[in-house]
């Protein structure tokens, strides 16, 4: 039994960091991404040997396979995606800035 992520964000952060580094642990899968531009999205797909991409964060968040959300996005959507996690108690990693502000 492994562990499966889903990402959200498919840009350098996720190319240059996270997909590297999921890619060479053992028992560790990227079952899904998402990202508003789906075809940069399926780039990385095809790339990372990722099965799915996907059009909305809830996709990841609603497939009971997933084990945690890697959230790789633009920060301006790091709070909205934070709060999507927490609210379907999914396991999440962000990068940072977690917010723009402590009020967030």
């Amino acid at each position: 039994m492994g562990l499966n992520f889903g990402v959200f964000g498919s840009g350098a952060v996720f190319n240059l960091c996270h997909g590297p580094a999921l890619s060479n642990i053992q028992n560790v899968k990227i079952k899904s991404i998402f990202d508003v531009d789906k075809s940069r999205a399926k780039e990385a797909a095809d790339k990372w040997k990722i099965d799915n991409v996907v059009t909305e964060p809830d996709d990841i968040i609603n497939d009971d396979e997933i084990d945690a959300v890697i959230i790789a996005t633009n920060p301006m959507l790091h709070v909205e995606q934070i709060n999507l996690c927490i609210k379907y108690k999914k396991p999440f990693y962000v990068e940072k800035p977690i917010s723009h502000s402590i009020s967030e």
